[in-house]
Parts: C-alpha cells; structure tokens; sequence
C-alpha cells in the first residue's frame, strides 16, 4: 500500500527514472544521427530539491541501435553542490538512469550531454 507522500508501507519509497536511445545530431542545428559515434563527456543536470539530499546518475551508451544498453559506473549527484557529472562513454545513442533511495522531493528540469561527433566506424 501507498501512503500519503513518499512511503510503501512505511518505508521510503525508491525513485528510478531512466531513458535510453538518446540520439544527437553529429554536427549543430542537424537532425539526430544514429550512424556516427559520439563521445560524452560529461552530462549536466538541473535537478531542483533540498540541498544536500544525493541522487545517483548512471550513463550508458549503445554502440548501435537495438544492442542492449552497456551501463558506466554509477555517481552521486548532490543537490545543491553539483552541477554536472563526468563520464567517458563513446556510442551511436545513450542513456541516462536517475534513481534516488530517500524519501524526498526532487525535480529534473532539464539536462544536457557534453558530446562530439568521433565518425562513421
């Protein structure tokens, strides 16, 4: 049973949020390609709630579409303190996973990956 606000039974309720096959174009003002590989360095979030609550981040690649998603390490994301997180993954298309294991309110209002073309291998 769900309670009133963030508890199952008593218990603080886990939030997982996760969105894969996210295509980018390979160059500025194009339309997302899925051909070339790109490589991420860093994704930054705008993620509003109580300063000093964490959220962690996974970022994933897909080397080509419909492969099965291969997921980097995952990082704590503190609110309020950090800005962005680093990664170093190279793929067609990505992912990205937010989950939380607290009881309390957050907000992703927006979010952007830090990538550039490598080419057509």
């Amino acid at each position: 049973l769900l309670n009133q606000g963030y508890l199952s039974d008593g218990a603080a309720l886990p939030t997982n949020l996760e969105r894969t096959g996210i295509p980018f174009p390979a160059k500025q003002g194009q339309p997302p390609d899925i051909t070339g590989m790109k490589f991420c360095r860093a994704v930054w979030l705008r993620i509003e709630g109580a300063d000093g609550e964490t959220v962690y981040i996974t970022v994933g690649m897909q080397k080509n579409v419909g492969q099965p998603v291969e997921w980097k390490t995952e990082q704590s994301f503190v609110i309020g303190t950090s800005k962005k997180i680093n990664c170093l993954a190279a793929g067609r298309t990505f992912a990205i996973r937010i989950r939380t294991e607290g009881a309390f309110e957050w907000k992703l209002s927006g979010l952007e990956f830090d990538v550039s073309p490598q080419g057509t291998f």
